[in-house]
């Protein structure tokens, strides 16, 4: 089962808190002063997507 398809089995409020922490988890790694907003928003989408396609596991 996908991170994608673990989501969908979720209850809305465990759903949403899952998706905002890893998203922040995901700003943060990505977040570099030296570049602009949309560099830092561009390379958390794409690891999101990542995210989203690898097999769930328990530890998350």
């Amino acid at each position: 089962m996908t991170n994608r398809e673990y989501l969908n089995t979720l209850p809305n409020d465990k759903f949403t808190n899952l998706v905002l922490a890893k998203a922040s988890e995901l700003e943060e790694k990505n977040f570099n002063s030296e570049l602009d907003i949309f560099d830092i928003t561009d390379g958390t989408s794409l690891d999101f997507e990542q995210w989203l396609g690898e097999e769930h596991t328990e530890s998350e």
